[in-house]
């Protein structure tokens, strides 16, 4: 049974927002020249800056500290930056979102829920849609939030110069991805689940497909997916994929690694790390990383980090893989 899940709006609900509303660019008064200069339009304008939890470590803290939602449905943190009137049109997005606003005020036309016959103006970068009778409009300030499940039709306007809006993501992937997912891990075992004929009943002719053909087609389906591990494999490959494929920023030695492993350290993930796990088993970054994950390696995927004094006692195996980690630049030391 699916549930019907509306836009929430929370006014005066987000208390951090002095904390990051002008982290994007330096306090100064023509931060439009600053060290993220831009030539500015003369119409109105949106710059939209992704994956902030890149760049500041203050979302990514932000990242950290939402727990009530599974870790793994992280996509990014994103801002919307744009000049009095700015707007990147009316659209739809296809995954959850909680629009936070920072700093000035946007108006906003939310709903109704798109469908597959919502028609999608051709040749855009987002999915723009027709104009549309919005369910709700509001206007936000400085600390409201805004929840968007999958699919809703938004439409903000900034009315303010400097208006910025954070969009907080979350994955929420469909069945063809899914499915793209289930064929990577059909395994061996798969030519063994095969279509058989249902018990011979009435046919019309011998061209037709019956219900009782396709009842066993959906008997296939049912007993693939019976392997709850296969299911925490097809899922943990697509929602740990990697939002940016992004080189390390320098090569660690594995000596190094050692070195740092054997001082009184408190190592965290990078923020480009997607790490899940099933049970005792570990993905990261769209791999299966391995079984019976010992409990600090499980701690290290919710909290994101991990002391050197855990990783120094890890067995080998698990020693290894955190070691390959600190070596390929998605664990790192304090920094300096």
């Amino acid at each position: 049974m699916s549930v019907k899940v509306t836009p929430l709006v929370i006014k005066n609900s987000f208390f951090t927002v002095n904390a990051l509303a002008f982290i994007p660019y330096p306090k100064n008064e023509n931060h439009l020249k600053s060290e993220w200069a831009f030539k500015a339009p003369k119409g109105p304008w949106t710059v939209l800056i992704q994956a902030l939890e890149h760049l500041f470590p203050e979302y990514d803290a932000l990242r950290r500290a939402i727990t009530w939602l599974p870790s793994w449905r992280f996509e990014d943190c994103m801002l919307s930056w744009a000049s009095e009137g700015g707007s990147v049109g009316r659209h739809v997005d296809q995954f959850s979102v909680f629009l936070v606003q920072l700093h000035g005020r946007r108006h906003w036309e939310l709903g109704p829920r798109a469908s597959s016959e919502t028609p999608i103006l051709a040749n855009q970068p987002l999915a723009l849609v027709a104009a549309t009778t919005p369910e709700l409009a509001v206007t936000v300030e400085p600390g409201d939030v805004i929840y968007l499940p999958p699919g809703v039709v938004h439409h903000g306007v900034s009315l303010d110069p400097d208006c910025m809006t954070l969009s907080i993501g979350f994955r929420a992937p469909d069945i063809g991805q899914l499915l793209e997912a289930a064929l990577e891990h059909c395994g061996s075992d798969a030519s063994w689940m095969r279509y058989h004929d249902p018990e011979p009943g009435h046919r019309r002719g011998p061209a037709e497909i019956t219900e009782a053909d396709l009842g066993r087609v959906q008997e296939l389906f049912t007993a693939f997916c019976a392997d709850r591990t296969r299911l925490a494999h097809i899922l943990a490959s697509r929602v740990t994929a990697p939002y940016l494929d992004l080189m390390p920023e320098m090569e660690i030695e594995p000596e190094d690694a050692h070195d740092w492993i054997d001082e009184d350290l408190n190592f965290t993930l990078d923020p480009g790390v997607r790490i899940a796990y099933f049970e005792d088993r570990v993905f990261i970054n769209g791999e299966h990383i391995g079984d019976q994950a010992p409990a600090a390696i499980l701690e290290l995927a919710d909290t994101r980090a991990i002391h050197s004094q855990a990783i120094r006692q890890l067995d080998p195996e698990w020693h290894g893989c955190v070691v390959d980690l600190i070596v390929t630049g998605g664990l790192q030391p304090p920094e300096d």
